[in-house]
């Protein structure tokens, strides 16, 4: 029973997709009128001054090319002595600024050793002024003991 439900169910569906593509026609497509071509005569001479003009505007360009090539790897060379040079500049004013600096500071540490000799000098004075000093004293109190003594003696 199961078997013939099926193939009824079967029947059906196929006559339903065949009455379903019987609604539909195929559509014919109608070709468009062809147009006349419009055709020119070209001679060999032309074809020649159109290549002979081609190849020129191709060597123009080439050309173009390496001018601007040129004219780039002159000005990267123009930069690169460029900047060599202010090394050059800012390498000089440094040794120069040191030399400078250096020379300061050797005029200071002259200047400070003829100072401290300066003062040494004057420490070495006055030390024999004040030896010179207390010998003198020294021998004036010596004499004024001698003159007591003399005197202690003499009485």
């Amino acid at each position: 029973m199961r078997a013939f439900v099926y193939a009824v169910l079967i029947h059906i569906v196929f006559g339903a997709l065949l009455g379903v593509s019987l609604w539909f026609q195929p559509q014919t497509i109608k070709p468009t009128p062809a147009r006349p071509v419009q055709a020119k005569a070209v001679d060999l001479t032309t074809i020649q001054k159109e290549k002979q003009r081609l190849a020129e505007e191709k060597k123009k360009a080439e050309a173009e090319k390496k001018h601007k090539a040129a004219e780039k790897k002159k000005k990267a060379e123009a930069e690169k002595k460029h900047k060599a040079a202010e090394k050059k500049k800012k390498v000089a004013a440094e040794k120069k600024r040191k030399a400078a600096e250096k020379k300061k500071k050797a005029a200071a540490e002259k200047k400070r050793k003829a100072a401290e000799k300066k003062k040494k000098a004057e420490a070495e004075k006055k030390r024999k002024a004040a030896e010179k000093k207390k010998k003198v004293a020294a021998e004036k109190k010596r004499k004024a003991a001698e003159k007591k003594k003399k005197v202690a003696a003499e009485k």
